[in-house]
């Protein structure tokens, strides 16, 4: 390999750890928002006196279920891929399609 090879390959390798940091700190903005957002939400309702129980149930069972539903599925994205199809998985499948091409082909 030559010079320039390594460093286009060194700069891409920077390029995907970079992108892949700013999606890890997107995360982590969004479970601390999330996590403010329903302990603001938990305080005022448990001192709050003004408004009906009938506000407070759907508006926090919603906030937690969705946001949490949102929050878990970026975590899920973002962190839980390689558990989910490991790339070895990837590796066995694409095997498994060349040599069914492979027979396909050769019966033609």
């Amino acid at each position: 390999m030559s010079d320039m090879d390594i460093n286009l390959r060194q700069r891409l390798q920077l390029n995907e750890a970079q992108k892949r940091v700013e999606k890890i700190k997107t995360f982590y903005l969004r479970l601390g928002v999330y996590c403010t957002i329903n302990a603001i939400l938990i305080t005022t309702w448990a001192f709050d006196t003004t408004l009906p129980a009938y506000f407070w149930g759907p508006t926090l069972f919603f906030n937690t279920l969705v946001g949490g539903l949102l929050v878990f599925s970026n975590a899920l994205m973002l962190f839980g891929g390689k558990y989910i199809l490991p790339q070895k998985w990837e590796e066995r499948k694409l095997k498994e399609f060349m040599n069914k091409e492979k027979q396909t082909t050769k019966y033609e």
